[in-house]
C-alpha cells in the first residue's frame, strides 16, 4: 500500500489487488457486500492512523478511483457542513453510520467504480492488462525505486518525460505471471503512483529518456 500525506486534512492512498487479497479480502465483496467495503475502508483507517496519525473527528468527503491494477482513495476531513450535517451531541456511532452511508454512496456513483464491477463480472472472461503507466513525483523516488530489492519479470519499460514529470511504462511479456506482474506492481506502486496518462499519449507528447532495462540504467548513473 502506498500512503501520500497531502495536507493536515487530506489523505490519499492506493492499493494494489494483491494488497487486498493480502489483508484478506476479496475484490468483488468490496463492491457487492456493503458489509465489507465498510470493514475494508474502517481497517485501512486504522492502518492510516497508525502511520500518518489521522484521526478521523467528523465528517468525511471520499473519492474511489479503480484503475487496471488496483484502487485509489482520498479521504479529506470536512472542516464544513458540505456533505452531510452532524450535530454536536452526535454519537461516535451516529458518525460512524453516517460515514458509511457517504462511502456507499461513493462506491454505488464513481464511474470508475462501475467500470471496476464490470470488469470483476467477467474477471474469468478476461486477461488482466499486461501494460500500464506510473507517474513518480520526482526523479529521487525514481532512483529509489530503481535500487530496491525487486522481482524479476519478464518486461519492456520506458521512462518518459513530459511537462517536467516522469512516467513509467510498462508492457509484461506473455511470459509473466500473474503473482510476478502483480508482485512487481505492488512494488512499484510504493515509489509510484498510478496515472491516468497511456502510452499513445506519452508517445506523441513524452520523451523518451531512458529504455531497456531501465532500473538497471538508473542505477548505473545514480547511486542513493
Amino acid at each position: 500500500m502506498r500512503i501520500e500525506r497531502i495536507n493536515e486534512s487530506t489523505i490519499k492512498f492506493y492499493l494494489t489487488y494483491r494488497d487486498i487479497e493480502e489483508r484478506g479480502f476479496r475484490q468483488d465483496d468490496l463492491w457487492m457486500n456493503r458489509r465489507k467495503g465498510e470493514e475494508f475502508f474502517w481497517s485501512m483507517m486504522e492502518e492510516i492512523n497508525e502511520e500518518e496519525e489521522f484521526v478521523v473527528e467528523g465528517p468525511l468527503w471520499i473519492q474511489v478511483h479503480a484503475f487496471d491494477k488496483g484502487i485509489e482513495f482520498v479521504v479529506t476531513k470536512s472542516k464544513q457542513d458540505d456533505f452531510m450535517h452532524l450535530p454536536e451531541e452526535e454519537t461516535s456511532d451516529q458518525l460512524e453510520y453516517q460515514v458509511n452511508e457517504y462511502l456507499n454512496k461513493a462506491l454505488e456513483h464513481d464511474h470508475g467504480v462501475a467500470d471496476l464491477l464490470d470488469r470483476a463480472s467477467q474477471d474469468n472472461k478476461r486477461k488482466k492488462s499486461r501494460e500500464l503507466v506510473a507517474e513518480f513525483a520526482s526523479l529521487e523516488e525514481v532512483i529509489q525505486f530503481s535500487h530496491a530489492d525487486s522481482i524479476e519479470v519478464d518486461m519492456e519499460d520506458l521512462l518518459y518525460m513530459h511537462d517536467n514529470k516522469y512516467y513509467y511504462y510498462v508492457h509484461f511479456d506473455s511470459r509473466a505471471t500473474e503473482d510476478a506482474m502483480d508482485s512487481y506492481v505492488s512494488h512499484l506502486f510504493e515509489y509510484a503512483n498510478p496515472s491516468k496518462m497511456n502510452h499513445p499519449m506519452l508517445e506523441e507528447y513524452g520523451k523518451v529518456i531512458m529504455s531497456h532495462n531501465v532500473r538497471r540504467q538508473v542505477r548505473h548513473y545514480f547511486s542513493v
